[in-house]
């Protein structure tokens, strides 16, 4: 899907660097600027929803991606910084442009899974860390997925360090985001309730639109995981959204050609 899809887009870019003189500059023009957004087009153009877990050190990003996983395939450790490199949970009958994605981002990384078998997981270094290539690569995955699932956890939920230099410059990605508030096996369910509100207060004054945040207990000391199964379920909606997205795509660059055509008497 995902050669098919820019291989598509490639041909009708074509046709229209060719349409000049036979059609009109104006539709030409127009032509381009919808071209030009498909190409802008944040995430992975393909049948695999792409999702990164980010957070900083000590949320629990891990245990996350091992609940969501119900066995472990991510390391866990109480030395910090512990994910040194990111880690790809993959399904095992994946596409082609997956792998071509995993290859430009450089994650060697890769683990096959029959659990999820429309959802990949990025399992992410932690943002915080002091390695300062930490972040840039975080920075440089963030065009090229889906989803960010940011992991956070009751103490360190506001940190300045994670608002101010990361969360605050990227909400301009607030649409690909939600949020996992970890470890509410430690908490009363009121002060679940009064730290999601502040960590979407805090997310809001960030530039984030109406974040979504789900509590969770990853790996709570007694008892079985909470909150996961919400969560995997929301991301499972997320994958049917996705395949709408494309094949509206798809649609969008037949109307191209269908416009440019008519307008240029070969239709």
């Amino acid at each position: 899907m995902n050669r098919g899809i820019l291989e598509l887009i490639d041909a009708v870019e074509l046709a229209v660097s060719r349409s000049t003189g036979t059609a009109p500059r104006r539709v030409i023009a127009e032509a381009q600027r919808r071209i030009d957004g498909l190409r802008d087009r944040r995430g992975h153009f393909g049948d695999v929803l792409v999702v990164a877990l980010a957070g900083g050190t000590g949320c629990g990003k891990s245990s996350v991606l091992n609940a969501i996983a119900a066995e472990d395939v991510a390391g866990v450790s109480v030395l910090r910084p512990h994910t040194q490199t990111p880690l790809a949970w993959i399904p095992r009958d994946h596409s082609e442009g997956i792998e071509r994605l995993l290859d430009d981002l450089e994650i060697s990384q890769r683990l096959l899974q029959d659990v999820l078998p429309s959802i990949a997981f990025l399992d992410l270094p932690d943002i915080d860390s002091i390695a300062d290539w930490h972040r840039q690569m975080v920075e440089h995955l963030l065009p090229h997925v889906d989803a960010v699932l940011w992991v956070v956890d009751p103490e360190k939920y506001h940190d300045e360090v994670i608002h101010e230099q990361f969360l605050g410059p990227v909400a301009s990605f607030g649409d690909q985001f939600l949020f996992a508030l970890n470890k509410i096996d430690r908490l009363s369910v009121e002060e679940t309730d009064t730290i999601r509100e502040d960590l979407a207060a805090s997310l809001s004054h960030d530039g984030f639109k109406r974040p979504l945040i789900f509590p969770v207990a990853a790996d709570p000391e007694f008892g079985p995981t909470r909150g996961i199964e919400e969560l995997v379920e929301f991301l499972a909606d997320q994958v049917d959204v996705k395949r709408v997205a494309i094949s509206k795509a798809v649609n969008d660059l037949a109307a191209i050609l269908e416009e440019l055509g008519t307008a240029a008497h070969v239709w």
